[in-house]
């Protein structure tokens, strides 16, 4: 007979609440070394976004992979490929969308640690 595709060994929780939200990208961006008047301004912008809340998981993952989990860019292609991971990798990386990534080198060449992926500048590394 058919089997039932075997559970996550960790159970699903719930999205953050607003204020662990708010608290979460504040900590974050205070630790990327924004001021914490700007930090402030920018969580509770960013805290408003639904898809924060609605990509909570996917997005911790990203950021554990060097992503900039709080980019526009990320959150567009989580709401483009609804969440699914291989796909936003993929589009960030440059695959588009639900393609395949033949060079996943970062630009200018290899590098180690996270790249800061931000609306406003660049990659660096």
């Amino acid at each position: 007979g058919a089997r039932a595709p075997a559970a996550s060994s960790k159970p699903e929780e719930p999205p953050p609440t607003p204020q662990a939200l708010f608290a979460g990208v504040f900590e974050q961006l205070v630790a990327r070394g924004a001021a914490p008047n700007d930090a402030a301004a920018r969580a509770l912008a960013l805290a408003a976004d639904p898809r924060l809340a609605t990509y909570h998981a996917q997005r911790q993952t990203l950021r554990a992979m060097g992503f900039d989990d709080l980019a526009p860019a990320t959150l567009d292609a989580l709401d483009a490929e609804r969440g699914r991971l291989d796909a936003t990798v993929a589009a960030l990386l440059g695959g588009g969308p639900g393609g395949v990534v033949e060079n996943p080198a970062r630009p200018g060449g290899a590098s180690s640690g996270p790249m800061d992926l931000t609306a406003d500048d660049e990659p660096r590394k």
